[in-house]
């Protein structure tokens, strides 16, 4: 974000109110994600970066039928 008013808007007055302590982790990373992908999708330039879809990762992670035993 290049406008220090409109990031300090995001973290002020939308991401501090939320009560983000409660919410279950997966909710969490659901919302990072679209975030990243938000931003990747309206950048600007290639910044080299690329998601791998959730789809995609719960295909590899049934495939794989991991146990907590397993390390990646």
């Amino acid at each position: 974000m290049q406008d220090p008013a409109k990031l300090r808007r995001l973290i002020v007055d939308l991401i501090d109110q939320e009560r983000w302590s409660p919410m279950q982790a997966g909710i969490k990373g659901d919302i990072y994600e679209g975030l990243l992908q938000k931003s990747a999708a309206e950048s600007p330039n290639d910044v080299g970066q690329y998601f791998t879809p959730r789809e995609l990762i719960k295909g590899i992670v049934d495939v794989m039928r991991l146990t907590p035993e397993d390390t990646v």
